[in-house]
């Protein structure tokens, strides 16, 4: 799992590095990216931990969780999410990063994995 996350007071240049970061997971050409995004939730970390296990032997999968939301590029989070306001969690499609599927945070390894598994065929 990639944790991305800043400072209470990040200097550009640490902001940068973040998002680049994030930009080359996102556009990696065989990794599906399920994104966790912070969405003031209890159990974000008990949710992170899980949908990491759904990474376990399984390649090309990675999740990334972004602990600032100032990391994300203007209007980033709202496109990933768009109409998906109760959604901690998003699956980007390998062929073209695009978001197929939200979680909340109590969703189980289940649920995860269907996830990922449509990330990974659309």
């Amino acid at each position: 799992m990639l944790e991305l996350v800043l400072p209470a007071t990040p200097t550009p240049a640490q902001i940068k590095v973040q998002r680049d970061a994030l930009d080359r997971e996102i556009g990696h050409p065989v990794k599906t990216i399920l994104l966790v995004r912070p969405h003031g939730e209890e159990g974000l970390g008990t949710f992170a931990r899980r949908a990491e296990e759904r990474t376990i032997g399984v390649p090309n999968r990675e999740v990334v969780w972004i602990k600032d939301a100032r990391i994300f590029r203007r209007g980033q989070e709202a496109a990933l999410f768009a109409d998906h306001d109760d959604a901690c969690a998003a699956v980007l499609a390998t062929s073209d990063d695009r978001p197929v599927a939200w979680l909340a945070s109590g969703a189980g390894l289940a649920a995860i994995d269907r996830a990922f598994r449509k990330g990974e065929t659309s």
